[in-house]
């Protein structure tokens, strides 16, 4: 197996709503703020990397499998474990000879656990703690060649699917030094020229209250939602490896398959309730043989669109 060819993608991500990837609280202030954005050390906004890529493989496994054994191992897993605290509640008010029937329940219990567990493995399913995500030792599934998969799997092969963390742009600087790099004339809007007041001050969130409603009451419980505004933009970057023998169809087919899909959901939390719409603006492409890189080359870049019905920015 050897790396051929890479494939860049560069361009920008414009919420066009509020967004919200979470953060740690590592401080507990009075007035403060009860979710938090992740930040850089700067204090700056960014999206991580892992947060796109986890996403576009999650609306990729959704519309490429069938779902129906997660959600049967789900509703038969949850049975299993609300009979075990019923068992366990009960074990502290029995005799000996009650417990040990119990114990032969419980681990009856665990062992049907297990085995679920293991036919959903069979599946291309792989529990992790509360979650379940797509994984199998097939080499040609197309899901686990691009995004990659645990080494546990049994099967070695690099992951193709490289997505860099999304950097706010916040100031001529950045721009002037994209425009170097693609080599084009990026017509977008700064967040200095569509939020003149918080970039005055440095700020480059918002803050958003909501409230939860006592349904028999109708008494608030008023908290407050650290959150990315819509209009900025953050700069975005993917890359894709090629390897000899790879099928390239399936750079558009899944790859730019998830993009489009991520725009038409949300990122970050919250979704449901409006947060997380983004759009991927100014899209370039460019792509570089591994023998090109024995001497300083220069990528040559092409704007292109994700969908053929976009209007002008």
């Amino acid at each position: 197996m050897q790396l051929v060819k890479k494939i860049f993608i560069k361009g920008f991500i414009k919420p066009e709503t509020g967004l919200r990837v979470g953060g740690s609280k590592e401080t507990i202030e009075i007035g403060g703020v009860d979710l938090s954005v992740i930040k850089l050390p700067n204090g700056l906004p960014y999206i991580p990397g892992s947060s796109i890529k986890g996403k576009m493989r999650c609306l990729l496994e959704r519309s490429m499998f069938d779902l129906e054994p997660v959600k049967k191992y789900w509703e038969e897993e949850n049975q299993r474990e609300k009979e075990k605290k019923g068992l366990k509640d009960k074990l502290k008010k029995v005799n000996d000879q009650e417990k040990q029937q119990i114990e032969k329940q419980l681990k009856d219990l665990h062992d049907k656990s297990r085995e679920a567990k293991d036919n959903l493995e069979k599946l291309g399913w792989k529990r992790l703690q509360n979650i379940i995500i797509h994984t199998c030792p097939d080499p040609n599934c197309p899901i686990c060649l691009i995004f990659g998969r645990p080494a546990e799997a049994g099967v070695n092969q690099p992951t193709r699917l490289f997505v860099r963390d999304a950097h706010l742009i916040v100031g001529e600087k950045e721009l002037e030094k994209i425009k170097n790099e693609i080599g084009f004339s990026l017509d977008i809007e700064l967040f200095e020229k569509v939020y003149p007041d918080l970039s005055k001050m440095r700020v480059y969130t918002e803050i958003k209250t909501e409230n939860v409603i006592d349904r028999l009451t109708s008494a608030a419980n008023p908290r407050k939602i650290e959150r990315v505004p819509a209009g900025v933009v953050f700069e975005f970057e993917l890359i894709y490896n090629v390897f000899d023998g790879d099928d390239e169809k399936l750079f558009e087919e899944i790859v730019l398959k998830g993009l489009r899909l991520l725009e038409d959901d949300y990122i970050g939390g919250m979704g449901s309730r409006g947060y997380g719409k983004i759009k991927f603006i100014k899209l370039y492409k460019a792509e570089a043989n591994t023998i090109d890189y024995t001497k300083p080359i220069k990528l040559k870049f092409e704007e292109f669109l994700l969908r053929n019905s976009y209007a002008d920015n």
